[in-house]
């Protein structure tokens, strides 16, 4: 599987449009690492550590 192109700067979520689904950003990065599939907020102790509150696929880490 291709690595998507962009990734929001602000929440890291990992997007395919002109705007952010999640936070509605227009600040994308094509430089970043790592993916985080997260199924479950609520439980999950990597997207507590992220900050992260909603299911999606995300980037570890943003440059």
């Amino acid at each position: 599987m291709a690595k998507p192109k962009k990734v929001c700067r602000k929440c890291r979520l990992i997007v395919k449009g002109n705007h952010c689904p999640l936070c509605n950003g227009t600040d994308f990065t094509t430089v970043w690492s790592g993916t985080a599939l997260i199924l479950d907020p609520k439980n999950c102790q990597i997207a507590n550590a992220m900050g992260i509150e909603v299911k999606g696929r995300y980037a570890l880490r943003v440059r």
